[in-house]
């Protein structure tokens, strides 16, 4: 039983649709959606219940001869969201997979950096927040590594932008900025 015998016994696909057989040239309308990715109108007989599908994961299917299984994730090796050549496209079995081989690998690498951090963070007294923003990660993975790592956590952090601000609001306001 292949994965299209599986989806028709469900209710979802039917005996047309292969997707070794597409042909991109057929396909109707795309979309550029805000995030950058294209989509497109799902070919006849496709599975996929909605009206539109992400243009990768249809090249994926040719690439690969099968149905992408719901949560499955397409990733652009070169970080390129229009360069959708079969080459350029692997695939994760779940969202987690994808974070942990491909971005996290890749951006959470200094943040394991024990010198690195404990320099950026307590001698550089950099926010939490500012390296985050640097790394491309979230604030509390920062925190998260700066405690699993034993540096001692301060209570309260202010970015270097907000200290700015306060010094050129209270310099232009003719007072003397308080602890700053």
């Amino acid at each position: 039983m292949n994965v299209n015998d599986n989806l028709e016994a469900k209710g979802q696909g039917s005996e047309e649709y292969d997707p070794r057989s597409l042909d991109f040239s057929t396909l109707r309308k795309s979309v550029l959606m805000q995030d950058g990715y294209l989509m497109v109108d799902k070919p006849k007989g496709h599975p996929h219940k909605g009206r539109r599908m992400m243009f990768q994961r249809l090249v994926m299917e040719k690439k690969i001869g099968r149905i992408l299984k719901k949560g499955e994730v397409v990733h652009h090796k070169n970080e390129d969201k229009w360069n959708n050549h079969p080459e350029n496209l692997e695939v994760f079995e779940n969202s987690r997979e994808h974070h942990v081989k491909r971005h996290d690998a890749i951006k959470h690498k200094r943040l394991w950096d024990k010198e690195w951090l404990e320099r950026e963070y307590s001698e550089m007294k950099r926010s939490t927040q500012d390296i985050a923003d640097e790394i491309g990660c979230n604030r509390v993975n920062v925190r998260n590594a700066i405690i699993k790592q034993g540096i001692v956590l301060r209570r309260y952090t202010t970015t270097q932008a907000v200290l700015d601000h306060v010094k050129e609001a209270a310099l232009k306001g003719g007072r003397k900025p308080k602890n700053v």
